[in-house]
């Protein structure tokens, strides 16, 4: 027994000195290690970084050992890769299954095929379409339903009545359309311009859907030349107007663009009001807009598809749109209708601190897509709601399949094909004027899982060569290599 007592203190000391040499004697870390900091060192070094802000940190998944870091607590613009928080905590709070409703209500009960107002209700669906308000008249139909003797009158009390998010004020691109809690077709509208059978004559103009919501203004001309003016102007007036000027060459295989609508609810309601016309159901009212009274009586319930089919659209694409519309029924389903932008954003907070110790003041969100310019968090903050996520059985499958695909689909389909990290890399991408992040997963060649967050502001370069910075980083964690501290000390 006494020989144990002598052998114990030499056995303590070898074991502090090999997990003190694992910690901080440089002379412990693997040479892989060493190699792959050396490498993502060589390549932040580089001119085009000199004056911007770079925050970095790549962790073990399973243990959270960091691998490299650098500026991780610096909070940052992150772009798109603010949809990481607002789809984790939706996924997180309503559950992959949850579903987005749209319902059909009349204050009149059908008789002899006969209904008083008709109400069309959303709750925030973002990815309602003409098809499905074809499928909804025509389950009216079915049902009998042949004249409506009242209005079409759209409700979209679900959400508020703040339909530009906070933070889009300054972008007028479609990445920027009005969100509501009753839209349809992303509230935009598909034109189409086409030359003239002839010179001298004013080109064909054509929508999608083909809806007198909007009213167009044709004072285009078709030229003979072959080198002509091919631009066209449009704006919209509060009345819905699209006025069409300028030329268009006979050659040409014409144009496209997207028209943002002003009032998506009455938008809605347009476009439902027509296709039941089409269906032979005489509407002897007009279309406004209300709430659906107490007592009215449900005609139709449509049922998007699931969150986690949808998410692919916000993480995959970066639909700026969807997440905006999955914040604010976030909001609403949690706090309360009408839902808000700051109803979400509270959600967002709560969770983040009581499931993930993210202290509310230590980030600012002003919306939940990331176009902004506001929007600030921190590379480590990310990398630990990823972590969470990843290790979250419940959602761990949807949240990993909503994010882009090295070489393979959404903002990653052209980035990294035909390296190692094809298919090894699934990542989020974020990017703004001198902005551009990335975040996600990568797996090395040992099997194991990387999480990362790579976020650069303030550069004075185009979004490409930072691009290929970040490429080149997760191409060198998908091709690292290493055994695991117990197998490279024998344990």
């Amino acid at each position: 027994m006494w020989k144990f007592f002598l052998i114990l203190p030499v056995v303590l000391v070898i074991y502090i000195g090999l997990f003190d040499s694992q910690i901080d004697g440089k002379s412990e870390i693997p040479d892989s290690l060493k190699e792959l900091r050396e490498n993502i060192d060589k390549i932040l070094h580089n001119k085009i970084l000199e004056k911007a802000s770079v925050g970095i940190q790549i962790v073990f998944q399973d243990s959270g050992e960091v691998i490299y870091q650098s500026g991780m607590d610096q909070l940052l613009n992150p772009a798109s890769n603010t949809k990481l928080i607002t789809s984790a905590v939706a996924l997180s709070v309503l559950k992959p299954e949850y579903t987005f409703k749209t319902a059909i209500y009349t204050d009149k009960a059908p008789h002899n095929g006969t209904i008083g107002d008709l109400y069309i209700k959303g709750f925030g669906d973002p990815d309602l379409s003409s098809q499905d308000l074809w499928v909804m008249a025509k389950d009216m139909v079915n049902e009998g339903v042949s004249t409506v003797e009242g209005d079409i009158i759209a409700d979209d009390s679900f959400f508020d009545d703040q339909i530009i998010v906070k933070g889009w004020e300054n972008f007028t691109s479609p990445a920027s359309v009005g969100v509501s809690a009753l839209s349809v077709n992303e509230n935009t509208i598909k034109l189409f311009i086409r030359p003239g059978p002839k010179p001298g004559l004013p080109p064909f103009v054509m929508t999608d859907p083909p809806v007198s919501y909007l009213r167009v203004t044709n004072r285009a001309l078709t030229l003979a030349t072959r080198g002509g003016i091919t631009t066209y102007y449009n704006q919209e007036d509060g009345d819905g107007e699209l006025v069409v000027t300028g030329k268009i060459s006979k050659k040409s295989r014409g144009l496209y663009s997207q028209i943002q609508v002003r009032e998506p609810a009455l938008y809605t309601a347009a476009i439902f009001k027509e296709v039941l016309e089409n269906l032979g159901v005489k509407i002897q009212g007009i279309v406004r807009k209300g709430t659906v009274p107490a007592k009215a009586q449900l005609l139709v319930l449509h049922q998007s598809k699931p969150l986690s089919v949808i998410l692919n659209d916000s993480n995959k694409v970066s639909d700026n749109f969807v997440a905006e519309q999955i914040l604010k029924t976030l909001g609403a389903e949690v706090k309360g209708a009408p839902g808000s932008t700051e109803k979400g954003i509270e959600v967002i907070r709560e969770f983040l601190k009581e499931e993930i110790g993210i202290p509310p003041d230590s980030y600012f969100l002003e919306n939940g897509s990331g176009l902004s310019r506001e929007n600030r968090v921190s590379p480590a903050q990310i990398v630990k709601l990823l972590r969470y996520m990843y290790n979250n059985f419940e959602v761990k499958s949807e949240f990993l399949s909503s994010l882009a695909v090295a070489g393979v689909d959404g903002t990653m389909k052209r980035r990294l094909r035909d390296t190692a990290a094809e298919r090894r890399l699934r990542a989020k991408t974020g990017a703004l004027k001198d902005v551009s992040c990335l975040s996600g997963y990568a797996l090395t060649r040992d099997n194991e899982v990387l999480t990362f967050s790579i976020m650069i502001n303030g550069f004075n370069t185009g979004t490409y060569p930072i691009k290929q910075i970040q490429n080149q980083i997760g191409l060198l964690l998908t091709e690292f290599q290493q055994a695991t501290y117990a197998k490279r000390q024998g344990i």
